[in-house]
């Protein structure tokens, strides 16, 4: 079975699309004011570069489609090379966009809760990067997500309707096992507290 496409119009801030097998993408400019490299976001179009870089058997977010034997049929083992290698690792994915730099492939959660307001919020680590980010869903326009580790806070809001259905989620900040990591989710208005949750990189 071929990887389902994407189908993606650009955007400007940080964002990605929702559904389970959407997570990093290029396109934004990250709402924390670095300068403009290739940005995490909802952007679309680099969801769909990186879905046509991947084997038939893999998904942008990690997760193994059903196997195929190249022929469509659906049935028997995946052919062809794995997975391509990330385009940075460590220092050099700091600030950037994990789906355009190739890390959205074999995360770890390490952090996923429902906020106070209803909001899905979910940290992320790539082993193989070097780097965690955070995304949240199911949010309100003036939402925001910060996410603190070692490094700068990376961070992303929720800006119109489209953002507030899809998986919104911040730029990429070095982690390593070990690393003790921060998300902070704030809420849009006065009636709710910011609510923040913490894990250790394992």
């Amino acid at each position: 079975m071929q990887p389902q496409p994407l189908f993606f119009r650009k955007r400007r801030s940080a964002r990605t699309p929702g559904g389970p097998c959407a997570d990093e993408v290029a396109g934004a400019r990250p709402a924390d004011g670095r300068p403009a490299e290739p940005r995490a976001g909802r952007g679309r179009r680099g969801t769909t570069v990186a879905a046509l870089l991947l084997p038939p058997d893999r998904t942008p977010d990690g997760v193994s489609g059903p196997p195929t034997n190249g022929a469509g049929s659906g049935t028997g083992t995946a052919t062809g090379a794995g997975p391509p290698p990330p385009r940075c690792r460590g220092r050099a994915c700091e600030g950037r966009d994990p789906m355009n730099m190739l890390c959205g492939i074999g995360l770890d959660t390490l952090v996923e809760r429902r906020t106070a307001s209803g909001a899905g919020l979910q940290v992320r680590y790539s082993p193989v990067c070097g780097t965690s980010w955070g995304r949240v869903r199911d949010t309100r326009v003036g939402d925001r997500i910060e996410l603190t580790a070692a490094g700068p806070t990376r961070s992303a809001e929720i800006t119109d309707a489209l953002d507030a259905t899809a998986y919104v989620y911040t730029p990429m900040t070095r982690t390593a096992p070990g690393t003790l990591v921060r998300a902070c989710f704030r809420p849009a208005g006065q009636t709710r507290r910011e609510e923040c949750f913490e894990a250790t990189v394992r």
